[in-house]
Formats: structure tokens, C-alpha cells, sequence
């Protein structure tokens, strides 16, 4: 009932001054109308991310902000996943922004980065986070087809502490306990569950199972 109550209220209030600008116009009035709507205050959250852009949507009508600059905040800042506008007229905008989950962490000119679960790599200072290292190529699709399975799979994200990828995109998987799993190119749920079933089986004992031939497993004794 509240909700319904501050619609009408703006309701009429939207009409109050389509009434008064049709009555009496001049100029000077349009542009006071105009500016009446301009945004004039950002609330952004939250403040450690420093989303610097959002700065750029001051002075915007608030009824039609510029689209170009909403896109600008998604390319300059990767970390992003989505955010929030909140508009409280008529000229105070609150901006939250949601920050990527990282999956993965990678180098990059010696610089630790991280794969985000919006499918961006960005800097950042993470901490506690149980998450693969990727080596090898930098390959981002890739990396997040295999985090798929790996995720759809019996495995769990946090045992497993490198993904290396070849040039060829075949990879391998070596895990906390020094386990190493090797894969073909062509990867798919029903192969990481075998390999899963292999590597839990309690009457195996190998440090290494090798799956890259179809229909095969090699199997290293330790």
C-alpha cells in the first residue's frame, strides 16, 4: 500500500508540472526545468572498488542517462560484474556495484591476475580464496570451460591447485595431494566423472591417471 501511495504521489506530481510548463513558458523556465533534473548527487558502493567513471554520470538528466558511459564503467573496470542504479528524485542517483567472483588466478608480466566469473581478468588484492592457478597458455575461454566442468563435476574447485593448458588445449589437472590428471582436447562431464571415479577409487594407488586416448585410462603406480 506504501509502494502504491509514492507512485501516485509522483504520479502527480509529474503531472503538476506538465500542467505548469504548458500554462506558462518561456526559456529561462525550460532550462530551470531542465536542470532541475540534472544529477547532482552519486552515492557509490562500494567505496573500495573507487569506481572512478561513475563520476561521469553528473550533470546527466536523470530520466535518460547517456548509455555510452554505462559502458564506459564495464570496459575500464573488468572487476564488474553488474551494478545497480537507484534513482531518488529528482537529481540523487545510488550506484552499487557487483564485484566478479575470481575462479581462477594467472600471471601475466610476472603480475598476478584473476579470472573472473564474468568471464574478465583483473587486478586486485584477493584473499582466502582457494582457487586454481592457470599455467601454461592464458587462454580464457578455455580456462572457463574447464572451471564448468570442474564445477559440474564431482571434483571441488578448491582441490584442485593447477590447471595447466597446453598450446595444443589439451590439460591437465594437478591437485593439492600432488595428483596430476591428464586430459584430451575434446573434454566433457562424462570424462571428468570417470577420471573422478578412478582417482576415489580406494583399491588405486597412483599418483597420475592419464585419459588422453579415447576409451583408455593409463594408470602410474606410485
Amino acid at each position: 500500500m506504501h509502494q502504491l501511495i509514492n507512485k501516485r504521489l509522483k504520479i502527480y506530481f509529474y503531472i503538476l508540472i506538465l500542467l505548469f510548463l504548458s500554462t506558462f513558458y518561456s526559456p529561462n523556465m525550460q532550462n530551470s526545468f531542465k536542470n532541475f533534473f540534472k544529477i547532482k548527487h552519486i552515492h557509490v558502493s562500494p567505496d573500495e572498488l573507487n569506481i572512478k567513471e561513475a563520476s561521469n554520470l553528473y550533470d546527466q538528466n536523470i530520466f535518460k542517462i547517456d548509455v555510452d558511459i554505462l559502458d564506459k564503467i564495464f570496459e575500464n573496470n573488468p572487476i564488474v560484474k553488474y551494478f545497480q542504479i537507484k534513482k531518488v528524485y529528482p537529481n540523487t542517483i545510488k550506484v552499487s556495484f557487483v564485484p566478479s567472483d575470481p575462479i581462477a588466478k594467472m600471471y601475466i608480466n610476472n603480475e598476478i591476475n584473476y579470472l573472473g566469473d564474468n568471464g574478465k581478468i583483473f587486478q586486485g588484492k584477493i584473499k582466502n580464496y582457494f582457487i586454481p592457478l592457470i599455467e601454461g597458455e592464458n587462454d580464457v575461454n578455455k580456462s572457463l570451460e574447464i572451471i564448468r566442468l570442474l564445477k559440474t563435476s564431482s571434483f571441488k574447485l578448491k582441490n584442485i591447485k593447477i590447471i595447466k593448458i597446453y598450446p595444443t588445449k589439451r590439460f591437465d589437472l594437478i591437485l593439492h595431494d600432488k595428483t596430476i590428471l591428464k586430459f584430451p582436447i575434446k573434454s566433457d562431464l562424462h570424462i571428468f566423472d570417470k577420471a573422478y571415479f578412478f582417482y576415489k577409487n580406494p583399491s588405486i594407488k597412483s599418483s597420475k591417471f592419464d585419459l588422453r586416448i579415447q576409451n583408455k585410462i593409463i594408470i602410474d603406480d606410485k
